[in-house]
């Protein structure tokens, strides 16, 4: 099953995963979800949802911007919403270290269940869209220090196989992290968590930093599992707190952290 002639044949159906992560009015009559991006010249697939090793990953970050830029056009609301649509695309290093994700639309940018292949680098990015990275898939080491996501931001159910590191964030909306794998080292030092941040039912296979950290609102870490070290030390819990069911392995560290609830 393809795409239309010069659109990407790339398809997503529920065989493959359970949550597209959209409406389904955008799934087609099998209930799959099809690519609304233009094919590359001669291929049968977009720059998004080919393999990595044959695009320029900074040709690919900069058509990602662009066609977030491009989103804010005017165009009816249906058709911007499946412009920021890539699902299952496929990167190989996106590099993005202080820029801008940004525009006056009120839909998501969806990357549920991409691939990213090398490094992820958002370090010092201001991201002012709402984002979805449902079912991820983050091979390389990921990057996230001193961002800004100002609007709702998911990595639900994503994986992160290698060493993660969000030093100094800041989200000021809905977070969530909810059944996210992590399965080596993940630093959240000093990063602030500004609405609701859900981490229930994760896994963090390696140490788990979230030393000096501040939650304004509330924060759901239910049926987490901690393997290794789990460092909540002077970290700062403002409101409801919930930690039932959670498993702490090697070590458990709350030293001097506050717990309120406003």
């Amino acid at each position: 099953m393809s795409g239309d002639e010069g659109t990407c044949s790339f398809v997503l159906n529920s065989e493959s995963v359970d949550t597209f992560g959209v409406d389904s009015k955008y799934l087609n009559e099998y209930g799959a979800w099809t690519c609304p991006h233009e094919s590359e010249h001669e291929e049968d697939y977009c720059l998004f949802h080919l393999p990595p090793a044959e695009k320029s990953d900074t040709e690919v970050v900069e058509a990602v911007v662009e066609t977030l830029k491009s989103a804010a056009d005017g165009s009816p609301s249906g058709q911007t919403e499946r412009k920021l649509q890539f699902l299952g695309a496929q990167f190989g290093d996106f590099e993005l270290a202080n820029g801008t994700l940004g525009a006056s639309i009120d839909e998501r940018l969806n990357l549920s269940h991409a691939t990213f292949e090398g490094t992820v680098d958002w370090s010092g990015t201001t991201v002012e869209v709402s984002t979805v990275f449902l079912g991820a898939v983050f091979e390389g080491e990921a990057c996230l220090d001193d961002a800004v996501f100002e609007e709702a931001t998911t990595f639900r159910e994503a994986t992160f196989q290698h060493e993660v590191s969000i030093q100094d964030a800041t989200f000021n909306e809905v977070l969530s992290f909810r059944a996210a794998q992590f399965e080596s080292n993940v630093d959240f030092e000093r990063a602030e968590f500004n609405g609701l941040a859900k981490f229930r039912a994760g896994s963090f296979d390696g140490d788990a930093n979230f030393a000096f950290t501040e939650f304004a609102g509330n924060v759901d870490f239910r049926r987490t599992t901690f393997t290794d070290t789990a460092d909540f030390g002077r970290t700062t819990f403002l409101r409801t707190t919930a930690f039932r069911g959670a498993k702490f392995g090697t070590y458990a560290d709350f030293r001097r952290a506050e717990f309120g609830d406003k």
